[in-house]
């Protein structure tokens, strides 16, 4: 049985058209809708427990349109469509597999169930063939009533006047007794009806700004802005859309502190609290980061290690959590401290030594587990980067107002 993916790489190798209609992508007469999950695994998914994750084939065809683009700009680019979009660990072994450079991909799971496609009709040519007009069929019955009809007329009683609507009335017949004589009347065209333009009511003062894309929580939220006492010359407050980055408070059981956050989130470089204490840094209360992204570009971050002075609006701002394992971690969070509910709502990460045992916690929750090694300093950017891989996705879903 066909599956997308194979079919996707084949008509990319092969520079052929792949339609995109309505909510289904088509290859030649075989369709799926662009939701259809292919057997590609999404980078970091299906670890230490969790579930598997696939890419979609819109998600794929997507990527190979716009392949060309820098990630960054392919991920802003995506999301501006609302579409998911390929991580970064992905993209190089995806091309060379999608462009034939490789015959398979480690990424591809074979025991997944495929999504049988759907099988087009083609339309019949002859439904599409115009058929020669037939020669009208001109019925004896029907001239010799002409012929009455115009004789009855040139035989009225002769005190009657001549008028303009007579002689009109008799040359019509001539011509319409002619026209079928010589077999030349043309058969009545079937026009599909033009639709009518909907009817729109001319402006007045009352109506002049109705929009018919009315929308009543809107209009609400309009209402309530409109009816707030605003002094003279007040200034408007900004809302702030920097994203916010938790860490555990405790220096001593985390490998992420307020001592190092900014080495490894900012500089993508482990280093431990012990170095940094060391070099006599002092202890901040929070940080502010800048992620380097390509372009040049950089986009703030907060870290934050106390939750007790945030507000509603600054909760908002929260997308990612480093958790240690204990469930006490999060009480006086919102949600009643629930760590499923509150990483359902946070991306939650774990980071840890590589020969480290798992924490049991961690484990049957929705985590995504960084390990890091004790003494191999050249893989620390490869495995810090997945944390801003995962945030993006998520922010993408989750927080696509803040900035990043």
């Amino acid at each position: 049985m066909a599956d997308p993916l194979s079919l996707l790489r084949q008509y990319f190798i092969q520079n052929r058209d792949i339609v995109q209609e309505n909510d289904r992508i088509i290859f030649g007469e075989l369709s799926w809708p662009k939701a259809t999950r292919t057997n590609y695994v999404v980078y970091g998914s299906g670890k230490d427990g969790s579930p598997k994750e696939y890419y979609t084939l819109e998600c794929l065809l997507y990527f190979l349109q716009n392949k060309h683009l820098s990630h960054s700009v392919y991920v802003r680019t995506a999301s501006g469509h609302n579409l998911p979009v390929v991580h970064r660990p992905d993209r190089r072994d995806l091309l060379t597999y999608l462009g034939s450079e490789t015959a398979t991909s480690a990424s591809i799971d074979k025991s997944l169930p495929l999504e049988r496609p759907t099988q087009l009709k083609r339309v019949a040519e002859h439904e599409n063939e115009i058929h020669p007009m037939k020669k009208p069929r001109l019925e004896d019955g029907d001239m010799e009533r002409m012929r009455q009809k115009m004789a009855a007329r040139l035989d009225g009683p002769k005190e009657q006047s001549v008028t303009l609507d007579n002689i009109t009335s008799i040359l019509a017949l001539l011509h319409g007794i002619k026209l079928k004589e010589e077999g030349k009347v043309h058969p009545v065209e079937h026009v599909a009806p033009t639709p009518r333009p909907a009817y729109r009511p001319a402006p007045t003062p009352a109506n002049t700004a109705y929009d018919q894309s009315y929308d009543r929580y809107a209009q609400e939220k309009f209402n309530k802005k409109e009816a707030e006492p605003r002094s003279p010359g007040q200034p408007t407050k900004r809302v702030s859309r920097t994203p916010i980055i938790v860490i555990p408070a405790a220096d001593n059981k985390s490998l992420i502190t307020m001592f190092n956050a900014r080495e490894i989130l900012q500089d993508l470089k482990f280093v431990t609290t012990e170095e940094k204490r060391a070099s006599m840094m002092r202890r901040e209360n929070d940080c502010l980061i800048q992620r380097s992204k390509d372009g040049g570009l950089t986009v703030p971050y907060r870290v934050i290690d106390n939750t007790n002075r945030l507000t509603n609006a600054d909760w908002d701002r929260v997308v990612a959590v480093f958790v240690m394992g204990p469930a006490w971690q999060f009480k006086g969070w919102p949600w009643d401290g629930n760590p499923v509910e509150i990483f359902s709502r946070i991306k939650a990460f774990h980071l840890k030594y590589e020969e480290m045992k798992l924490d049991n916690n961690v484990a049957k929750w929705a985590v995504h587990v960084i390990d890091i090694s004790r003494n191999r300093r050249h893989l620390d950017r490869a495995q810090l980067m997945t944390f801003w891989d995962m945030l993006d996705q998520h922010m993408l879903k989750c927080k696509p107002h803040l900035r990043f």
